[in-house]
């Protein structure tokens, strides 16, 4: 669920000033020539290392830490303490794109048979406000889909949002498309990795679950991009396509697991796709745009 807490990033406006008359000599050491400021931690990075990073220590590093494609999920990465910031912001399903409602890291309750404890409510308030935080910084804002009828939006996640709307579950059964889960690679099916939401790619042997997830902005880029109709005039509009090169290229990226990506599935995709077209230039899709109720933990 969006929340209405997320506001456009602060600006901040530095000034400078200069001296005129004579110049002294600079002392010994002082003339190094890198006049560049030393970088800085942004607000949310130093809420997380004061706040957020202490807490994984102690729950969570255990488990979940080491090399990134290892199971459970090792969403800290394996770089260390200092290293977690830049593991955990790169795993979209663990930050839930700073969506609270969405983030595994805040909704993940006990698991491991009751070995690893669910947070208490202050934890939980600490990495709310440390994600709310980090959507301001970052300039997360909802969209809303094109009005009813539109078959042209304005913008890529207009776009998005709008096809969120016109996916239906009959047509999601009928094109046998949540097979995707079932899809097999030299370490298993999708989901044995997938059933979480790592790497933005949800896959459940529950059909409808899946269906739902994928609808989220968060995952519907699994599936399905936005490019501009024209691409020397993007103010033509943007269409919505199967998301195939990223589906061919993850099929042989390195540290993940190799699978064919020519097997049924595709054309099961390619299937939905053309359903859900019909559906939008029909102009029968359903309003709304992505999902705004958290789903169900």
């Amino acid at each position: 669920m969006r929340s209405t807490h997320f506001l456009a990033a602060l600006a901040m406006a530095l000034g400078s000033a200069a001296c005129v008359g004579s110049l002294d000599p600079m002392p010994p050491g002082d003339d190094d020539g890198d006049d560049d400021p030393e970088p800085t931690e942004s607000l949310g990075q130093a809420m997380f290392t004061t706040d957020v990073a202490p807490m994984l220590t102690t729950a969570c590093a255990a488990c979940h830490t080491g090399p990134i494609d290892g199971i459970p999920l090792k969403f800290l990465g394996n770089g260390g303490a200092t290293g977690y910031y830049a593991a955990v912001i790169a795993e979209p399903s663990v930050t839930g794109g700073f969506e609270p409602g969405l983030a595994n890291l805040l909704n993940k309750g006990e698991h491991d048979g009751g070995n690893a404890r669910a947070w208490t409510q202050g934890e939980k308030d600490i990495i709310i406000e440390w994600l709310l935080t980090e959507a301001e910084e970052r300039g997360v804002v909802p969209v809303d889909p094109p009005p009813t009828g539109t078959t042209t939006p304005t913008t890529s996640r207009e776009a998005l949002a709008q096809w969120s709307s016109c996916m239906s579950i009959d047509d999601w059964s009928s094109s046998l498309v949540y097979q995707w889960a079932d899809k097999g690679s030299d370490r298993g099916q999708c989901m044995s990795c997938h059933n979480q939401g790592a790497g933005g790619f949800y896959a459940s042997d529950d059909q409808n679950q899946m269906f739902e997830m994928n609808r989220y902005e968060l995952y519907i880029t699994t599936f399905f991009t936005a490019t501009p109709i024209n691409i020397a005039d993007p103010t033509a509009g943007y269409k919505v396509v199967v998301n195939e090169a990223k589906l061919r290229a993850k099929a042989n990226t390195v540290g993940h697991p190799a699978y064919n990506p020519d097997g049924n599935q595709m054309g099961y995709l390619n299937d939905f796709y053309e359903l859900t077209e019909a559906r939008r230039l029909a102009g029968t899709c359903a309003t709304g745009g992505f999902p705004t109720v958290p789903p169900a933990q």
